[in-house]
């Protein structure tokens, strides 16, 4: 054996030992369980879809998808420990709608940029609001709601999620176009006002559009998101795995059954609707000057 192949056999050695460990690092996607957090208490709305979310997306990555509540500030406390998380796919959010779209106006520093700090996955789910009034006041649709009202300014309360959500902003965007005068009562979530109310769906109800304030348009929604800086293949992976889920006849059933609807969308079609909510729901929150500092 001359010199030469004396020299080459290290090298050679070097590069079977190398061999295994780059196979490790070429390992698909994902590896462990993944964890979603939940910036909402649980039992609530946002806590059901969010689990049925995650047992989908568990049979379709062939990895558990965990839930973590993480509830605090209206859903922003849980958005921002996601957009501090690794960027590396094991931590995703199930965003709440005022935390993208109203809280940056309500608050003089966000602790999170959306734009800068996450990546969006996908909108889950839309879930209309309605307003519903109790039988004590005697009318039976909005314009007989809206003329009472003018007709008792400030003696009518409204119940909402709580200050700044969206049930809250909803009900002052109707205010300013219906040009009324009623008092907010913040809920501990909108699960006990609704108990107070004690009523349910009615498919029936004419829409806002409907009834003569087309401007009067609050849905409720909620997004998947994960760390800005994932990589872009696990990003794809796991909105492939969200997106087929929200798309089986099973998962829409459920979530229609709650009265909403499973909304899939491309991660641009996701920015261009907080965007534009942004852009409603900023006048709203400057005149009616509610803060959360």
């Amino acid at each position: 054996m001359n010199r030469r192949a004396l020299m080459l056999m290290p090298m050679i050695l070097a590069l079977m030992i190398l061999a295994p460990s780059q196979g490790a690092w070429a390992q698909p996607f994902p590896q462990r369980p993944i964890k979603l957090i939940v910036p909402f208490a649980a039992g609530g709305a946002a806590d059901l879809f969010a689990r049925t979310l995650a047992s989908g997306m568990s049979t379709e990555l062939g990895q558990q998808v965990f839930i973590e509540v993480h509830a605090g500030v209206g859903g922003l406390t849980g958005v921002d420990a996601a957009a501090k998380s690794a960027p590396d796919g094991y931590t995703i959010c199930f965003s709440g709608a005022a935390a993208l779209s109203a809280f940056p106006f309500m608050l003089a520093r966000m602790p999170f940029d959306w734009q800068r700090d996450l990546a969006l996955l996908t909108m889950v789910v839309r879930v209309p609001e309605a307003v519903i009034v109790t039988p004590a006041v005697g009318v039976n649709s909005l314009q007989e709601f809206v003329a009472y009202a003018r007709a008792h300014p400030g003696k009518i309360n409204f119940g909402s999620a709580g200050v700044g959500s969206i049930t809250h902003l909803g009900a002052e965007l109707l205010k300013s176009e219906a040009r009324i005068d009623i008092a907010h009562v913040p809920y501990r979530g909108i699960g006990p006002a609704i108990a107070d109310m004690r009523a349910a769906a009615l498919p029936d109800v004419p829409t806002t559009r409907e009834a003569g304030y087309p401007a009067v348009n609050s849905d409720n929604w909620y997004g998947l998101v994960a760390p800005a800086g994932t990589p872009a293949g696990i990003l794809k992976s796991l909105r492939d795995a969200a997106v087929t889920t929200l798309q089986s006849p099973e998962v829409r059933e459920k979530f229609e059954s709650q009265s909403a609807l499973a909304t899939p969308t491309t991660p641009g079609e996701f920015a261009a609707f907080i965007s534009a909510e942004q852009t409603k729901w900023r006048p709203v929150v400057a005149a009616t000057g509610v803060r959360l500092d």
